[in-house]
């Protein structure tokens, strides 16, 4: 596949559009877009969120109960890739599995580690967002194949 590197203007002489093998976007860019890059951002948050509950507060410890709602939807954010330009499709199913099962986990680990009141409902909080997280990893995969499947152009 020729992808468009110049236009006429920079090369008059030519009098047409020069034609290379070279695709226009760096392959280690399109490689650095993907669900790692999502749950390296989440993970950073979780880390600031942790440092920012010392000492602790209400307010800090209602949101860190929310990460368990919050890893499924960076899940399902990153099925979105599908759609954006540019993203190696190949292994992108199995990136956003490995990538959301570690990152779900660490991301759910890092927050609740600082929660001020350890206890059973925590642990229940991690598994319930580790469960979901697994659950629209599913779903995702069974539509993307479907899609892939029957609707591929």
């Amino acid at each position: 596949m020729l992808y468009l590197s110049a236009q006429i203007e920079d090369f008059p002489w030519f009098g047409q559009y020069i034609l290379t093998k070279q695709p226009v976007m760096s392959r280690y860019f399109q490689l650095l877009i993907g669900p790692e890059l999502l749950w390296a951002v989440a993970y950073c948050a979780a880390l600031w969120l942790a440092q920012a509950n010392h000492p602790p507060t209400k307010l800090l410890d209602k949101i860190i109960l929310q990460t368990s709602n919050i890893a499924p939807l960076l899940v399902l954010l990153s099925f979105l890739l599908w759609y954006v330009p540019g993203v190696v499709r190949p292994w992108l199913l199995p990136r956003i599995w490995v990538a959301g099962v570690l990152g779900s986990h660490f991301f759910l680990e890092k927050a609740m580690e600082h929660y001020s009141k350890q206890g059973p409902g925590i642990g229940t909080a991690y598994m319930v967002g580790m469960l979901f997280s697994l659950f629209i990893l599913i779903a995702g995969s069974v539509y993307v194949l479907i899609r892939v499947t029957f609707y591929q152009n």
